[in-house]
């Protein structure tokens, strides 16, 4: 299946009240019903999909430097300062020689532009970052229908941030998110 605009369609999904979440394929839409919310979500053909391969061996042989959590209060702090200045789309973490774990919403390859720092973790285990990771603040904003706490590794090599969380249901969720290209790496 092909999801067009992943993050509406995620929207739709966290926007539903049940505990569980069940969808039909119809017509090349993913059909919700249910008695507060229903919706029809319209996927694209197949043939719009890349082609490229996804190799789990490699993914899950990754290592990963540096480990902290980052709680969904913290999460909620950042949408709300990046509505203070829209216009920005990055988002940096960084450590601190005492210890804990910052998110810079900003961008630093741009002149005069704003920029918030706030304190995220108050301690992160492994090694500390030695560049900050740059990550597009608008996949922090997919994470942010999580309800729970989430644990973030960073892969400094590959510039790879894994996010983990645990449900109450007892279900986890591990997404990888490309970290972005700075120019002056």
């Amino acid at each position: 299946l092909v999801v067009p605009e992943v993050k509406n369609f995620l929207r739709l999904c966290a926007a539903v009240d049940s505990d569980t979440l069940q969808f039909d394929v119809q017509d090349n839409a993913v059909c919700h019903s249910s008695k507060s919310l229903s919706f029809r979500y319209h996927l694209l053909d197949d043939s719009f999909a890349d082609k490229k391969t996804f190799n789990q061996d490699k993914i899950s042989k990754l290592e990963y430097q540096t480990h902290f959590v980052f709680s969904k209060s913290k999460c909620s702090d950042i949408t709300k300062y990046n509505s203070i200045i829209p216009d920005i789309e990055k988002l940096y973490f960084t450590t601190s020689p005492e210890g804990h774990v910052s998110a810079i919403i900003g961008d630093t390859e741009k002149h005069n532009t704003n920029e918030i720092t706030i304190e995220i973790s108050p301690k992160y285990t492994g090694e500390p970052l030695t560049a900050p990771l740059a990550i597009n603040i608008a996949t922090l904003h997919l994470l942010s229908f999580s309800t729970a706490e989430m644990l973030v590794s960073i892969n400094t090599t590959f510039k790879i941030a894994r996010f983990r969380t645990h449900i109450p249901s007892g279900a986890s969720y591990e997404y990888l998110v490309s970290g972005l290209r700075m120019y002056r790496d």
